[in-house]
């Protein structure tokens, strides 16, 4: 690995990176995914990086608490197991209720399995 792809992933990977040179950083494949994880990395830098159809960025996207709802809800079906362990699931748990329609079938139940066993 040479010196400038690891100072790129360790730049990455670290809280102190401003959310602008996350967004910078996120456009580089060898270090989107690490961006997705950065808990700095900003709303829209996600937004973008959801477009990405690598498994690695959405899994992290997933469990990233600044992942926009509709990228969660989205996201959700293909990596259940994932978002039942974003933080901010919690405030969402209104949405496994039935008579919300646009939540799937698989993400509903992820959430209404979280519910029924957080407190055990």
């Amino acid at each position: 690995m040479n010196n400038n792809l690891l100072n790129l992933q360790q730049e990455a990977i670290n809280e102190n990176t401003s959310p602008k040179r996350l967004e910078e950083l996120a456009n580089i494949p060898e270090v989107a995914h690490l961006v997705a994880q950065n808990v700095n990395s900003s709303p829209k830098t996600l937004t973008q990086l959801a477009e990405n159809s690598s498994e690695n960025i959405l899994k992290a996207l997933v469990v990233h608490p600044s992942t926009a709802t509709k990228i969660l809800i989205k996201l959700g079906d293909k990596f259940p197991e994932e978002l039942v362990k974003n933080p901010i699931v919690i405030s969402l748990e209104q949405l496994a209720t039935d008579s919300v329609d646009y939540v799937s079938y698989t993400t509903r139940n992820q959430l209404k399995y979280r519910k029924d066993n957080s407190y055990e």
